[in-house]
């Protein structure tokens, strides 16, 4: 695997020319500028959704979870309590199963978000989504989020792909 250097446009300019790598989990244990550059690409994405928390997070294909990478303005306690995220599971973990956006409006009172419950309760933040990160291969190898503490209330309102961090 070659490793991903960070583009010398990385920022508000250049974001739309990072290109996200093939597999993500071998950085998982990465130091240096690929997770400056990906740090400041959560932030980017977080302050773009209006948000001042964001995650990504990574496949792990051998356990079918995904592992956190990289979080930004995300209260420990709430990234603890969440885990690991089962492919399927929560708000990242649907997003990657079904390979489109995925919105939890309200983490506390929604079933599908039930396993990390515990997350909303021990921290300020209710609701989130995700966006599946498919590569040049179509894999998908994670997905990144940005979420509030307050909830989402979509009745009435448009959530568009530009909200939603997708170009």
């Amino acid at each position: 695997m070659q490793p991903l250097l960070p583009s010398k446009e990385v920022g508000l300019m250049g974001i739309g020319d990072i290109k996200f790598f093939e597999s993500g989990l071998a950085l998982i244990e990465g130091e240096g500028d690929l997770r400056g550059a990906l740090t400041q690409l959560i932030q980017l994405a977080a302050e773009g959704a209006n948000s001042n928390s964001a995650s990504f997070y990574v496949i792990d294909a051998q356990e079918k979870v995904l592992k956190p990478l990289v979080t930004y303005g995300l209260p420990a306690a709430y990234v603890e309590a969440c885990g690991n995220v089962r492919v399927g599971d929560q708000c990242c973990g649907r997003a990657v199963e079904h390979r489109k956006p995925w919105i939890v409006s309200d983490m506390i009172e929604d079933p599908l978000f039930a396993s990390a419950k515990s997350a909303a309760l021990v921290s300020p933040i209710r609701a989130g989504f995700s966006v599946p990160v498919i590569s040049a291969d179509g894999e998908c190898v994670g997905a990144r989020g940005a979420s509030t503490a307050n909830v989402i209330r979509q009745a009435g309102s448009r959530l568009s792909a530009t909200k939603l961090g997708q170009r």
